[in-house]
């Protein structure tokens, strides 16, 4: 009876302890790509953009990142957009990626260009 007791106590820790390994609040993480970055051109100081919403809602917020950082933000109402980013450093490479946002909850999120 104590074995059982003790077997029934340790699988109820091991499911306990899986579940918190499961748990994640990196964001991006687990969300569908809802949004496409396509570069259209790079020019020296700028890149231009092309931004489309698989499923364009008004009370949704876009946020395209430069290595990580907010360059700009635009309402998620527009589903096809060309955005210009300026005072690029020549002959430096740079990541680009975007979030879709609900009030404070981001939503879903972009490939990586």
């Amino acid at each position: 009876m104590k074995n059982i007791i003790y077997t029934f106590s340790l699988i109820i820790i091991l499911i306990f302890l899986s579940s918190l390994a499961c748990n994640t609040t990196e964001p991006g993480n687990g969300l569908r790509e809802l949004v496409t970055l396509t570069e259209i051109d790079v020019a020296v100081g700028e890149a231009y953009i092309h931004i489309k919403l698989d499923s364009p809602n008004p009370d949704q917020q876009v946020i395209l990142k430069r290595d990580g950082k907010e360059v700009l933000s635009f309402n998620g109402g527009i589903e096809d957009t060309i955005v210009t980013d300026t005072n690029l450093t020549k002959s430096t490479s740079y990541s680009y990626s975007a979030i879709l946002t609900e009030q404070t909850e981001t939503v879903g999120k972009s490939n990586n260009l």
